[in-house]
């Protein structure tokens, strides 16, 4: 009420005082009016205390403002004018009631109030008065502003006329109210399109005002349209219930909807239509389901809309819903129209008046068109319209506005305009007039702020057949102007500056477009996993913990807590206690066992974790890939987990891959593990490559083969690749989910654009591949104008610009995949920047800058044409670095390199170099290889260049990290030109090269190369195939420093690269001292540590060694057996079995050295030999023990048969040691052979030390020996050793020897090897002893045949020696004849024949005390020596042979004092009662011998000393005498 009051009040008071004033202001002749007047205040006086809301509407009154209007007079005019824009704008007028004024006359029913109102207020417009004008414009702009919206047709372009006359006629005061009053005549007619206000207000205007009833709206709510469509919806949701409850019944051709469409009246579906019955929120349905409104049962359907309805007003109800919806939509047209009339009128003044009023009028449109883009999309652009702007374009004055107008157009309705915009291009490229370029360019300036509308109009125009090339041409005609032809230099600047920013922003779509590609996927990004995974994973743990016996409460909880995160969830696990980290077995095994997300294993297996590889190597080895095609293979591998986004996680995955599938297949077409990786990587990059959106250029089947050799260096055989090819390229390996989500999507929206397009239907935001159709359509007109600009302008600003545009444009088309046509871009660039000119201008200096730039910045877009921008780079550092050096060049190089030094700075060149680590793959290696070329050049000039080949080596440092394949790839292009240089004709050039390569190597080698893998050794190559074709020393030496600094600094780390350093090592030791020298000095590094890291290498080692010991230096072969020596003992360490060959083969070079003619050397290779065996000998097991007795320990004695004494001794010593720390057993018959066979040796030495040794070993080792074998190796000794000779001799008739003594020959007459026999005679008598100690230690160890064998081998060496010495006339031809001619007696064996003797006589008396038999032959024996001693004394010969005889019966006499008499006195006489007479009677004779001896000394008698002789034989006697009373008193 209140609110009521206050506006009533100010109705009275506003309304009083401007009539009050009018009455005041009017003529005294104007007698009515003023009556009018006063009656009126009369009745507003009267209304003063009504406070209805009505009773303030002053439209009743409007008739007084119009008569002062009419008067035409200014000061009237001006009070009527100011009151009615006070009335309207508080609602007091408005207009809204019929025009009373001509309703009273019969005309115009339906016209309303407001119009007159218009009319009156427009008819003020003659008078000339600026105020006037203004108090208009006001007036008009208060009407517009109602809420009400009254003002339309006629009245609407009187209203604009109005406004476009004081608009020409007014001050700029009046210009700035009529835009705002224009803007509230297009608020109050353009149509809404959220409709949203007008939902929210309504329209129920008629509610407050008591208006006529045939203008009414009818007011329809938010609430109103949201329910309609409820229900609608609702029903819907009815005709599917119903339907399925139909389906239960079984009936066959059942209607979808329950109520039968107008067309389906008579369908028979209806006909046997079935009623069912469902309950829904208690209400059971009718026969047509429910009442659309109410939900009750519908009986009954509406046969006008449809629908089920339970009665007739329901019915009606939903009848007027639509109506009402209808009406709402019939009036928002109404107000379309109204717009459509003030665009249309607009266009048409703009079409039709001159100078200021068509300027007028393009102002307004570009008004609007600013200020209501959604608008204009409604409206309908006819012939007029196009004519407009086509004819303002041509005029200088109004084609800024008209280009604005046409750029908003554009903007906003290019799916409205497809046809009249080619028209109107074909205008502006065709038919515009010179003098409007600038405005022109202004116009593309403002397209181009919009990338993606440009791409719209070229996609859906230029390309579309049946449609005229738009953006084609229009950037074509900025390329003319830009090349500055027929234009001033500032449009040629600006039309350059458009290109550059068009170009800019093409740039940046396509980059946003491959950072959202799939390329672009994040790896972290992991989905959750379904609660079906959840559940059995908690299923697989639970039984796990069962197994483990974990008692594990609230397992399931815990685990949805951290949502199957494997991190999280892996170290909970093993928190408490159900897994253990370091049982990576265990892990590797639950993994399996439970359903991880794919994506998350990916994660997982790709971390860069030790123990986390470790785990994936074990899971892995639960893959087999055994009878797999790699490409089927890699599809089984990849189907256990997604393979992580990024390149070294991928890098990892293959590596374990690789491993796995070559074991499984060792028999395949890849030779190692490093093939296998390297192609494995080719098909994951393969599949990238083809099935990533973003690669624009997709890999051919050519290049894939070019790739694949590249990266193995040898061809797989086109058929073998092209099947890995077309596998691929018909199905991937695996794609991520997302990524096939994605796919699809773009295949989907590609289907629909290319549809699209053939309807002619417009494409809004097209794919960013029509960017580089673009660019092959723009390319001519672009290069023509780069070329043509160049070439004519020496404005350095637009030189500028255009080299930009060059270096923008080349990243666009490298982007896009348009690699060719980057070629004679780049040449032609180049050829521009070349400093071979003689005159550069500025426009030079531009390029060489462009160049640089583009290099730093846009690597990736020179892609193959990299050798001209290098070619350039090398010039320019050499300029450089000369001018650094101080060097004055020759004219013009000196000029060009002072300006040069002005605008490039030599870090630029730095900043090339590091950032190709931001090149793609394919780049990296086009770079490399022009570089190669270019270094190539550089050191073939005559004064060698080496800027290149150390750039070389820096962009390999940069791109060390690179993954393996493409490493790999870098490397085989690299090593052959490092391998060119390190073997050019001048040293320092190669030696720079070998320098290079070593800073390379020590960066290398620190990365870790995985077993089975070949990195290093391909990476140290260059070094083996330099040194191997260099003939400079120098070089070689340097090379060898390399391979002794890798040795120290990188032991541990190299793997692979040992072979190269050893086959280096083993090619110099062919060579000269020197760098034999250096050698030894990396061998000392290598054999000081553990060989076990160069298990892989032993065949080079094995080399090694040999030349090693084919050098003749003393130093070098000590070396060897040092380092030979180390090498064994660290290999003894590890597993025997593993390395026995290597270590076999080791000792074997040793062996090689036995026979050496420096008895340094072969000492020490003794020394070494038994060394290594003795330190090991736990680690050697009986079958190797074996084989080495059977070759190298036979190899070692054979070789010394040259030996001196002290080796010898020292070798035999050896061999000693070693067989009594092993089982005699093992290797007893290869010991005794080497035994035996060193008997047949000549050299004294060797042959007594080694029955020496054979005799110690029966004493020590009698207990294991096979006796059998034992008297075997003895007899053959024995017979080994036999002076056959001598005995032969000794057979011979003693006539003939006599004859032979007759005969007087010459001394020495007979050739006899007297050393020889000698050896032979001493051996035999070695041998004596050791059957004399084997009866002495082992006799038990004897069995009968073993016995027997020995006894006689006894009995024939003592025949063959009693023989002999009964010859003493022989004995003495033979020492005539040079047998021992340096002894003082006759040669003889008595000591053989008493050792003999006295072993037979053991033998038979400790046999016969186990066999009594053998007593006999005892006996026999003993009685045959007395007998023999008694003819002995008998015998009678001259004085020359005296002596000879006398020691045979000494000898005899010995054997009986040290061995008959002590077994006489020993024996049971009893048991040889038979012999006891015979022996008394020859032991009886015996004293008369003594006698005979002790006469025989010519100075016994007289000596005065008691000799030892005399005292022994005076034992003998008093032995004898014993021995007589012992036998006699047997008798």
């Amino acid at each position: 009420m209140n609110q009521n009051q206050d506006s009533h009040v100010i109705y009275q008071e506003l309304l009083t005082s401007s009539l009050n004033k009018l009455l005041k202001l009017l003529p005294k002749q104007m007698v009515s009016l003023k009556t009018l007047i006063e009656k009126s205040l009369e009745q507003i006086e009267q209304t003063k205390n009504d406070v209805n809301r009505f009773a303030t509407n002053a439209n009743k009154y409007f008739i007084i403002y119009k008569y002062c209007i009419d008067i035409k007079h200014n000061k009237i005019t001006e009070c009527c004018l100011y009151d009615l824009e006070k009335l309207i704008s508080q609602n007091f007028i408005d207009g809204y009631s019929y025009d009373y004024l001509e309703f009273e006359k019969g005309k115009q029913q339906d016209r309303m109030l407001i119009d007159s109102i218009v009319e009156s207020i427009i008819s003020c417009t003659k008078l000339q008065d600026e105020n006037l004008h203004y108090l208009i414009v006001k007036c008009i702009d208060a009407l517009f502003k109602q809420q009400r919206l009254l003002i339309s047709g006629e009245t609407l372009s009187s209203t604009l006329k109005t406004y476009l006359h004081l608009y020409k006629l007014g001050m700029g005061s009046v210009k700035n109210s009529i835009k705002l009053a224009i803007k509230s005549v297009y608020d109050n007619s353009q149509v809404k399109v959220d409709m949203e206000n007008m939902l929210n207000k309504g329209l129920s205007w008629n509610s407050f005002y008591d208006e006529p009833k045939e203008i009414e709206e009818v007011a329809i709510s938010d609430g109103d349209i949201v329910e309609y469509v409820s229900i609608t919806l609702r029903h819907m949701v009815d005709d599917v219930i119903l339907y399925n409850e139909r389906i239960k019944t079984g009936q066959a051709n059942i209607p979808i909807a329950s109520v039968p469409q107008a067309w389906e009246a008579e369908d028979i579906k209806y006909k046997n239509y079935i009623e069912v019955k469902v309950v829904d929120n208690g209400i059971t349905s009718g026969k047509f389901g429910w009442c659309i409104l109410c939900r009750q049962p519908a009986p009954y359907f509406c046969k006008d809309t449809r629908v089920p309805v339970c009665s007739v007003p329901c019915k009606k109800k939903h009848f007027e819903m639509i109506e009402n919806i209808k009406i709402m939509q019939s009036g928002q047209q109404s107000k379309n129209d109204d717009c459509q009339i003030i665009f249309k009128y607009l266009c048409s003044k703009a079409n039709k008046e001159k100078n200021i009023k068509k300027e007028i009028c393009l102002d307004f449109i570009l008004f609007i068109v600013e200020s209501y883009p959604l608008h204009i999309q409604s409206l309908n652009f006819d012939e007029n319209c196009i004519n407009m702007i086509c004819l303002n374009l041509k005029n200088k004055r109004t084609s800024s506005t008209t280009f604005k107008i046409l750029s908003l157009l554009i903007l906003h309705t290019r799916d409205l305009l497809q046809v009249q915009l080619e028209i109107i291009f074909d205008f502006v490229i065709n038919k515009l007039p010179c003098d409007q370029t600038s405005a022109f360019l202004d116009f593309v300036l403002q397209l181009i702020e919009y990338p993606k509308l440009i791409l719209e109009l070229f996609t859906n125009h230029d390309c579309v057949i049946e449609r005229k090339n738009l953006v084609q041409t229009l950037f074509e005609k900025v390329a003319q102007i830009a090349q500055g032809e027929q234009t001033n230099q500032d449009s040629c600047l600006i039309a350059n500056s458009i290109i550059q920013k068009h170009l800019q922003q093409f740039i940046k779509l396509v980059q946003e477009e491959q950072n959202n590609s799939i390329a672009g996927y994040n790896s972290e990004q992991i989905e959750e996993q379904n609660h079906d995974q959840l559940k059995k994973m908690i299923k697989n743990i639970e039984h796990f913990d069962q197994q483990f016996n974990y008692i594990y409460k609230g397992m399931k909880n815990r685990l949805q807590r951290f949502s199957l995160n494997w991190k999280e969830g892996l170290e909970y696990l093993i928190n408490q206690g159900i897994l253990e980290e370091n049982n990576h077995a265990q892990i590797a095994q639950f993994l399996q066992d439970n359903p991880f997300n794919k994506e998350q294993l990916g994660q997982f297996f790709g971390s860069s974790k030790e123990n986390h590889q470790l785990i994936f190597q074990i899971y892995s080895q639960s893959i087999d890939f055994k009878g797999y095609h790699i490409v089927d293979a890699l599809r089984k591998y990849l189907n256990y987990f997604t393979l992580p986004g990024e390149a070294q996680q991928v890098d990892r995955c293959m590596l374990v891959f690789s491993q796995k599938f070559f074991q499984d297949n060792p028999v395949d077409v890849f030779k190692t593990s490093d093939e296998t990786y390297v192609f494995s990587y080719l098909l994951i990059i393969l599949q990238t490559d083809i099935y990533n959106k973003s690669v624009k250029t997709k890999m051919t089947f050519q290049q894939f083969c070019k790739s694949s050799k590249l990266s193995m260096e040898r061809d797989l055989g086109e058929e073998y690749l092209r099947y890995c090819y077309d596998q691929i390229l018909q199905e991937p390996l695996a794609i991520h989910s997302s990524i096939e989500k994605q796919q699809n999507s773009q295949i989907n929206w590609m289907n629909l654009e290319r549809k699209s397009l053939q309807q002619k239907i417009y494409i809004f935001m097209p794919r960013i591949d029509y960017i580089k159709l673009f660019m092959e359509v723009f390319w001519p007109a672009l290069f023509v104008n780069l070329n043509v600009t160049i070439e004519r302008t020496e404005n350095v600003q637009i030189i500028s610009i255009a080299m930009q545009n060059a270096t923008f444009t080349l990243q666009l088309m490298s982007m896009v995949g348009i690699c060719d046509l980057c070629q004679q871009f780049i040449q032609w660039l180049c050829q521009l920047a070349s400093l071979e000119n003689k005159q550069l201008k500025q426009k030079n200096y531009k390029a060489l800058q462009c160049i640089i730039d583009l290099a730093i910045k846009n690597g990736n877009a020179l892609k193959n044409n990299w050798r001209p921008v290098l070619e350039i780079i090398s010039s320019i550092n050499y300029l450089l670095n000369e001018k650094q050096k101080g060097k004055i060049l020759q004219e013009p190089l000196e000029s060009i390199s002072k300006n040069i030094q002005n605008i490039i700075e030599i870090s630029s060149i730095d900043k090339v170099m590091q950032n190709t680590s931001n090149m793609d793959s394919r780049t990296i290696l086009d770079f490399l290889q022009s570089l190669i070329d270019v270094s190539l050049n550089e050191i073939t000039l005559p004064e060698p260049r080496i800027f290149s080949l150390q750039r070389l080596v820096e962009v390999t440092s940069f791109n060390m990290d690179r993954i393996r394949l493409i490493w790999m790839q870098i490397w085989n292009l690299l090593k052959a030109h490092f391998v060119t240089a390190g073997i050019h004709s001048n040293s320092d050039i190669s030696l720079y090269a070998c320098d290079q390569l070593k800073q390379m190597s020590v960066k290398f080698i620190q990365q870790y190369e995985h077993n089975n893998f070949k990195f290093q050794m391909e990476f140290l190559q260059p070094f083996e195939l330099i040194y191997a074709q260099t003939s400079f020393s120098e070089v070689k030496e340097f090379i060898l420093s390399c391979m002794r600094m890798l040795a120290h600094m990188c032991y541990y780390k190299l793997k692979s690269g040992w072979r190269v350093v050893f086959k280096i090592i083993n090619q110099s030791l062919q060579e000269s001292i020197v760098l034999v020298n250096i050698s030894i000095d990396v061998l000392n590094k290598v054999f000081s540590e553990d060989l076990i890291n160069l298990k892989d290498i032993f065949d080079e080692i094995d080399q090694t060694f040999q030349f090693l010991f084919n050098r003749e230096e003393q130093h070098v072969l000590l070396k060897g057996i040092e380092f030979v020596q180390n090498a064994v003992e660290s290999l003894m360490k590890h597993d025997n079995n593993l390395y026995y060959a290597f270590w076999m083969q080791s000792l074997a070079h040793i062996c090689n050295l036995f026979q050496n003619n420096q008895q340094q050397i072969q000492e020490q290779a003794i020394q070494s030999f038994f060394k290594i065996l003795k330190s090991n000998t736990q680690n050697i097991k009986g079958h190797q023990y074996v084989q080495i007795m059977k070759g190298m320990m036979k190899e070692l004695f054979v070789s010394l048969s040259k030996a001196k004494k002290e080796i010898c001794q020292m070798a035999h010593k050896s061999l000693l040691e070693l067989v009594f720390d092993h089982d005699i057993k093992e290797a007893y018959n290869e010991i005794s052979t080497i035994l035996l066979n060193s008997t047949f040796q000549t050299n004294e030495y060797l042959a007594k030390t080694s029955v020496m040794t054979f005799k110690s070993i029966i004493i020590k080792e009698g207990q294991k020996l096979d006796w059998n074998q034992t008297i075997q190796i003895l007899d053959l000794m024995v017979q080994n050793t036999t002076p056959n000779v001598l005995f032969e001799a000794a057979q011979l008739d003693q006539s003939i020897i006599d004859d032979l003594l007759s005969l007087n020959l010459p001394k020495n007459q007979i050739k006899l090897n007297s050393d020889q026999l000698t050896l032979k005679c001493i051996l035999q008598l070695m041998l004596i002893d050791i059957i004399q100690d084997i009866v002495d230690h082992h006799i038990k160890l004897l069995n009968e045949k073993t016995y027997q064998y020995l006894l006689n081998i006894a009995q024939n060496l003592f025949k063959m020696s009693f023989r002999f010495n009964r010859q003493i006339k022989l004995r003495y031809f033979l020492q005539q004849q040079g047998f021992m001619p340096n002894l003082q007696q006759l040669p003889g064996l008595i000591k053989q024949e008493k050792s003999s003797a006295i072993g037979i006589l053991n033998l038979l008396h400790k046999q016969s005390q186990v066999n009594e038999e053998l007593l006999k032959d005892l006996i026999q024996f003993i009685i045959e020596i007395l007998e023999d001693t008694k003819v002995l004394g008998q015998i009678q010969v001259n004085n020359q042979f005296k002596v000879e005889l006398e020691k045979i019966i000494i000898n005899n006499l010995s054997i009986i004092q040290v061995s008959v008499i002590p077994i006489l006195n020993v024996l049971d006489l009893k048991k040889i009662q038979d012999k006891i007479k015979s022996l008394l009677t020859y032991f009886v004779q015996l004293p008369s011998c003594y006698s005979l001896l002790v006469s025989q000394c010519p100075h016994c008698q007289t000596c005065p000393y008691k000799c030892m002789q005399k005292q022994e034989w005076k034992k003998l006697f008093e032995q004898i005498q014993q021995l007589q009373l012992k036998l006699i008193s047997q008798i």
